[in-house]
């Protein structure tokens, strides 16, 4: 059952519980794990040391000779007064970017009645997903889209709240409200999806789905919408990567790389199908959050193998809208639905970690 609760009050509230303390500590752990090189050295770690060597030599000045969006190089500049070591600027953006993907998993988590020690289950089974899956993908691999995504994440849950208010009230007068033109109250999302994409240029292709979330609202439409995307992108990834050769800079430097080849049934891909299977089955259809980001995950489906053609688009795109698999378990508020999926998402993450590890990609 959808209910209006503003983001303002489900933090506050958060804030004050012990949830926000369970949440400093698995970022801080995190990041000093990092520092402290426990994971090892990522693959892409070369190119932000010297980027960060940079900035501790010469403070800001030239940063534009690097291929980094201008929100991580002033924030790189930012952080390096205070943790003044390449080591320390990484281990910071790593914090930087958990803390608000964490609060935000605990915002959707917070209606549901089954808690274990006060903390709901759906919380601890979402956060168990994302730091076997996307963690050592997005903090410890591509920093810049892991925090841009942060701020997307804070965009789509203000999106949806609206998208809730605006059904609501439409019911209620008997009259339907049009989210999409009541941009008095979308301020946050706009200047979070703003700040998103100085992080990473490549999180434009998420926008319109933050903005049109409204629309799913069945399994048949999730479904019929993802193919028709596919198909869309399938015939023209040619033209889309023209114009992204032609007009970012960034876009030319990772499409001239040699990027990861398109394994379209890899073990890891059969992993995120089961998921998304098992999303299809379990979500309940008069849950907007729930629909609204199963439906965003199952487009993750149609950017990999739309752009099949294209590695670098198909792994960055479909990484980015895989995310959402994450809010949609910590939606899960029916007691079935927890007890159904908690086996499977101990399984799934026990199964990416022998994933990461036997492929050495958990550095």
């Amino acid at each position: 059952m959808d209910t209006i609760i503003s983001p303002r009050k489900r933090l506050t509230k958060i804030i004050l519980s012990r949830l926000s303390i369970f949440i400093l500590i698995i970022a801080s752990l995190a990041s000093w794990l990092n520092y402290s090189d426990f994971f090892g050295e990522s693959r892409d770690y070369s190119s932000y040391e010297i980027f960060f060597e940079h900035v501790l030599s010469q403070s800001c000045d030239n940063t534009q000779a690097f291929r980094f969006e201008v929100g991580f190089q002033y924030l790189s500049c930012l952080i390096a007064y205070i943790a003044p070591s390449s080591k320390g600027i990484y281990a910071t953006s790593i914090l930087i970017s958990l803390i608000p993907k964490l609060f935000v998993v605990a915002m959707i988590s917070a209606a549901s009645p089954f808690k274990f020690l006060r903390i709901p289950i759906s919380f601890i089974l979402a956060l168990l997903i994302y730091m076997t899956r996307f963690f050592p993908l997005h903090e410890l691999t591509q920093l810049r889209i892991s925090i841009g995504i942060s701020f997307m994440l804070i965009a789509f849950l203000y999106m949806q709240n609206e998208t809730i208010r605006a059904n609501i009230k439409g019911k209620n007068s008997k009259k339907q409200s049009s989210i999409i033109l009541n941009w008095k109250r979308f301020a946050v999302p706009l200047l979070a999806i703003f700040t998103a994409i100085l992080f990473h240029s490549s999180l434009l292709a998420l926008v319109p789905f933050i903005f049109l979330q409204d629309f799913a609202n069945s399994r048949r439409f999730i479904l019929i919408s993802s193919f028709i995307l596919f198909v869309v992108l399938f015939f023209s990834s040619s033209l889309i990567n023209n114009f992204a050769v032609g007009n970012f800079s960034a876009g030319i430097f990772y499409i001239g790389g040699s990027g990861e080849d398109v394994n379209l049934f890899s073990s890891q891909k059969i992993l995120d199908w089961l998921l998304l299977m098992m999303g299809l089955i379990l979500v309940d259809p008069k849950n907007r959050m729930s629909l609204s980001c199963l439906c965003i995950f199952a487009y993750s489906f149609s950017m990999f193998y739309g752009f099949s053609a294209f590695p670098v688009f198909a792994h960055r795109l479909s990484e980015a809208f895989q995310v959402f698999s994450v809010l949609f378990v910590a939606s899960m508020g029916n007691k079935n639905q927890v007890v159904f999926v908690l086996p499977i998402a101990i399984a799934f993450s026990i199964l990416n970690v022998w994933i990461f590890t036997t492929r050495d990609l958990f550095f």
